[in-house]
C-alpha cells in the first residue's frame, strides 16, 4: 500500500513539474510566441542572447555603445515589453532623484535604439509620443500615449549601478 501510494505520489510530482513543449504554451495565443528583436549579426550590438522562459521571452544585448539592456516580452492576448536599460550618470547635470530625469533617459535611451536602424524607427516613434506627453508622466504609473498603448517607467536606484525600466503594453496593469 505505501509503494503504490509513493508511485502514485512520485508520478504526480513528475507530471506537474513537466513543461510543455514552447510551441504549446503559446498555441492559443493571438501573437504567438515572443522573439528575438535584435540579433549577433548586426554590427552595433557586442553581445547577445534570447531565451525563452515559460511564457516569457528574455533577450540580453550588449551593444557597441556601451548601452545594457534586457528586454522582457509576455503576454498571449495583449503583448507587454518591459525593457531595463543599465543608465550611467557619469557626466550627467540632471538629479537622478528627480521625475524629469528618468523620463528623459527614456527619451534618450529610446532613440539610441531607433537610431540603429531602419528597422528600429518604431522606437524613434516610442520616443516622439513619450515626449509629447512627457509632463503627464509620473514614475511607476501607467500612461496611455495613444489609444490602446500604455507606457510606465520607472527606476531602480543603487550605489553601482541604475537602471530604467520602461514598459510598454497593450493594456495598463491593475
Amino acid at each position: 500500500m505505501k509503494y503504490a501510494f509513493f508511485c502514485l505520489i512520485f508520478g504526480f510530482l513528475v507530471l506537474s513539474c513537466q513543461n510543455p513543449s514552447q510551441e504549446n504554451a503559446f498555441a492559443n495565443c493571438k501573437y504567438g510566441k515572443p522573439e528575438a528583436i535584435f540579433s549577433s549579426e548586426q554590427e552595433e550590438v557586442k553581445k547577445h542572447q534570447f531565451t525563452i522562459k515559460k511564457q516569457e521571452g528574455v533577450e540580453n544585448v550588449s551593444f557597441e555603445s556601451g548601452l545594457e539592456l534586457i528586454i522582457y516580452q509576455s503576454g498571449c492576448d495583449y503583448i507587454k515589453q518591459q525593457y531595463q536599460f543599465e543608465i550611467s550618470q557619469i557626466n550627467d547635470t540632471l538629479d537622478s532623484s528627480s521625475q524629469e530625469y528618468w523620463i528623459i533617459k527614456t527619451i534618450e535611451s529610446f532613440q539610441k535604439l531607433g537610431d540603429l536602424g531602419p528597422e528600429f524607427f518604431s522606437y524613434s516613434s516610442w520616443a516622439q509620443a513619450i515626449a509629447e506627453r512627457a509632463g503627464e508622466f509620473k514614475l511607476a504609473e501607467f500612461l496611455e500615449v495613444q489609444p490602446g498603448f500604455y507606457v510606465k517607467i520607472d527606476r531602480i536606484e543603487s550605489s553601482n549601478k541604475n537602471l530604467l525600466l520602461v514598459t510598454l503594453s497593450e493594456e495598463p496593469e491593475s
